[in-house]
């Protein structure tokens, strides 16, 4: 910078991370010249676009499943930039997990093995540091899932390929109103099954934490999701009205929408903070830390969408039409569609451990794209269509 009589210096600004994004100023004084003439002190107004994020305090680590820990935490300041996302890393191993929410699930944890974990925070302009160490948890010893389908009828049967289990269904009640969707706890040791009265079965492990089936319902349930601990789930209706039981939360609903078409499902992000609905057309409705992602919405469709499945990493969904098309959307890849190969109508898709997909038909054909084909019940006599498959 330049002060009075030409006289020049070079200034340095330092600020630690209490500064804000903003305005500030910079002053500097300079030396006489030869002549010992001095010069007035120069003032510079520069702005501070954004810094990195905050630290995180130490977050809070369980493990309830073997080889996972889930990990939760507090917002940090932004820095004046919008935070972008969140990294989680265990002590030891080094594993990570991102997400744009407030909660991660760490996986590939060594049974018997204390683990402790930190966060750190991104945004536009960088990563901030990392947090103080979470408290310590050990996974325990588990089996490794069992592998397979489970296909569950509109009469609330449930039938299995692979080495997956029955634990149980209301197949011979007098059900009140039809079975319209499944759900398998994450240790796939159990699961729920919804009536679109709203009402809930839970078998195995999986834990009853509540129904629609006593309330006045606008519209019927068309669907449900579980949450990534197998502590709670979700229920939609056709009408876009979203019901959170357990740990599920709630955040949001396309209830008060006036909607195109019905709404046919609902899928839940990896880490449980957001979720999607999809309608018969396609159309897309992202809540909490869902993104959007794209939709299908404005295309003049052959059959209409019946169900909707999030990859992995949360950052993309596959939708399945009921002529077996799929539309990948995000990080979800296209791997291939029962078009023109399904003798029935397709009803459900549901996404695999390894990256892939698997199509479910109501004659019990299924067709698996990206992965292991365990089996259908294509031929299988049964009083009701399959509604859904589950992997």
């Amino acid at each position: 910078m330049t002060g009075a009589g030409g006289l020049s210096t070079t200034a340095t600004v330092t600020y630690g991370n209490n500064v804000n994004a903003g305005t500030a100023t910079a002053n500097a004084t300079f030396a006489g010249d030869a002549n010992h003439n001095g010069s007035t002190a120069t003032q510079v107004t520069f702005t501070i676009t954004g810094l990195i994020p905050g630290t995180p305090a130490a977050p809070t680590a369980s493990s309830t499943l073997p080889g996972k820990a889930t990990v939760s935490w507090a917002a940090p300041s932004d820095g004046g930039s919008p935070i972008l996302g969140y990294t989680v890393t265990s002590t030891p191993d080094g594993l990570t997990c991102t997400t744009s929410g407030l909660q991660c699930t760490v996986t590939g944890l060594t049974a018997g093995t204390s683990y402790t974990f930190t966060v750190h925070a991104t945004n536009a302009v960088g990563d901030g540091q990392e947090s103080a160490a979470s408290n310590s948890v050990t996974p325990a010893q588990g089996n490794v899932p069992a592998a397979g389908y489970w296909f569950a009828t509109s009469a609330g049967a449930v039938l299995t390929s692979g080495d997956v289990q029955s634990f149980g269904s209301p197949a011979g009640l007098a059900l009140n109103a039809p079975i319209v969707g499944f759900a398998p706890t994450p240790d796939r040791q159990g699961y729920w099954m919804v009536g679109a009265d709203g009402g809930v079965f839970s078998y195995g492990d999986a834990g009853f934490f509540g129904s629609a089936g006593g309330l006045h319902l606008n519209q019927p349930i068309v669907g449900m999701a579980a949450s990534p601990d197998g502590q709670g789930y979700w229920l939609v209706g056709a009408d876009g009205g979203v019901f959170a039981y357990g740990d599920a939360g709630f955040a949001g609903s396309a209830g008060n929408l006036h909607l195109n078409k019905p709404i046919v499902g609902l899928t839940a992000t990896p880490d449980g903070t957001g979720y999607w609905l999809v309608a018969a057309d396609g159309g897309i409705f992202a809540y909490g830390t869902a993104q959007f992602y794209g939709s299908t919405g404005d295309i003049h469709l052959n059959k209409p969408i019946v169900g909707i499945a999030a990859t992995l990493s949360g950052a993309g969904y596959w939708m399945v039409a009921s002529d077996g098309g799929v539309f990948a959307f995000g990080d979800a890849t296209f791997q291939g569609s029962a078009a023109g190969q399904a003798t029935s109508p397709v009803t459900s898709i549901t996404a695999s451990a390894d990256g892939g997909y698997v199509i479910g038909a109501a004659d019990g054909a299924v067709y698996a794209f990206g992965t292991t084909d365990y089996g259908s019940q294509a031929g299988t006599p049964t009083t009701a269509p399959i509604i859904g498959i589950a992997s």
